[in-house]
């Protein structure tokens, strides 16, 4: 078995296709194209860098490959948008860790047996503040999450 070729690189207008077995369907394949890539804010603490994709990926997709046409893995299928509050139904919108990130994650994985990744329990943001005479400001702040003892919500 050969296999698959990695590529790195993805960008915004390539044609996707996602291939997996979503909702027991052995096999299936669908087809989109990234709409965005290093897409941050879905994760926990938001650190992730996705791929945002319009291919459908579904329940028991998520871990086949995202591919380019020329067969390449650019990503793995990790999430959609689905029933977001406020919303009906399907988004359309799915995710995949990039290529470089699902290689890494995979060789601390094979030499660990675990992903260990560093956090303090901050993040930093921006705001938006609109004065009633009409001037915008933007504000950049930093965001601390609850303390918790041992660690924190970064566990």
């Amino acid at each position: 078995m050969t296999p698959i070729t990695l590529s790195s690189s993805a960008a915004v207008g390539d044609v996707a296709l996602v291939i997996g077995n979503p909702h027991n369907l052995v096999g299936s394949a669908t087809q989109g194209i990234i709409s965005a890539v290093g897409r941050s804010g879905l994760g926990r603490i938001g650190r992730q860098s996705f791929i945002q994709t319009d291919a459908s990926i579904n329940k028991g997709n998520s871990g086949g490959p995202l591919l380019n046409t020329a067969g390449e893995m650019v990503g793995l299928p990790t999430l959609n948008m689905r029933n977001a509050p406020g919303t009906q139904g399907f988004f359309g919108l799915g995710f995949a860790l990039p290529t470089s990130l699902v290689i890494t994650i995979m060789k601390k994985l094979l030499a660990n047996g675990t992903v260990i990744r560093g956090c303090i329990g901050i993040d930093a943001g921006e705001s938006t503040r609109f004065d009633p005479n009409g001037t915008v400001t933007t504000l950049t702040h930093v965001l601390m999450g609850q303390l918790v003892g041992g660690g924190g919500q970064c566990q």
